[in-house]
């Protein structure tokens, strides 16, 4: 079933991440009410969210490691303000040379320096300040490691586009309208740009997404972003 349109509440987690809930809907548009609504219980599913959290590192460090060590599958480390270690899950421990790096992450949080540090050409640790009411560790520091982003591609965008329309046998009116669509244009302004009716716009939307097997404009970026990456290690001249 196609989703016409589409809600999104995003929290702020520790580590540098969001937490998304994601409501959608198949035949009608969400109301300026709804909006109203989502912005009202916004605040009420962040603190819950933090008791989550908060609960989840208690245990972690009291009753079930297991816990948070499913939910964290990267090296993970709490110091508390003093900068001792308040909790360190089971992938920081097998973190090579872990004790070697913490005067210098302790240093760097001191001089409030730079918030990472690149520890090889493949990882680097980064590090976050833990509110003043998370229980295991008030005001202490939350560090994780991560494998670094891969840099920019070496090839524009047009070019990935370009890429994924004859890659998918695109018709030219296709790919012009999917071009469009990832500008964030609606069907209206594609029509306008186009010089061609509405109704025409999604007769070709229709085929479109028949043709790929898909149900909504985001299962499309979803096939787009899968070409992006195929290019990651594979750039097109």
């Amino acid at each position: 079933m196609s989703i016409f349109d589409e809600l999104a509440l995003i929290l702020p987690a520790y580590g540098g991440v969001t937490i998304a809930f994601c409501c959608e809907r198949h035949r009608v548009r969400f109301e300026p009410r709804d909006f109203e609504i989502a912005n009202a219980l916004l605040p009420t599913l962040e603190a819950l969210h933090k008791l989550h959290m908060d609960r989840l590192f208690i245990e972690a460090r009291t009753v079930n490691r297991k816990t948070i060590d499913e939910s964290f599958n990267n090296p993970l480390l709490v110091l508390d303000r003093r900068g001792e270690i308040a909790y360190a899950n089971e992938a920081w421990s097998l973190t090579p040379n872990s004790a070697e790096i913490l005067p210098q992450i302790a240093e760097q949080i001191a001089t409030a320096g730079p918030a990472f540090l690149q520890l090889d050409n493949q990882q680097v640790v980064h590090w976050d300040r833990l509110p003043d009411d998370f229980s295991l560790a008030p005001g202490g520091q939350l560090i994780v490691v991560e494998r670094r982003s891969p840099g920019p591609l070496p090839i524009s965008g047009e070019a990935v586009l370009d890429t994924f329309c004859n890659q998918q046998d695109l018709t030219p009116r296709e790919a012009e309208i999917v071009r469009l669509s990832f500008v964030g244009l609606p069907n209206a302004a594609i029509a306008k740009q186009l010089g061609v009716s509405v109704g025409t716009v999604k007769n070709h939307r229709w085929r479109l997404y028949y043709k790929l097997d898909i149900t909504s404009e985001r299962e499309l970026f979803h096939l787009f972003l899968s070409t992006l990456l195929s290019l990651e290690n594979s750039p097109v001249g």
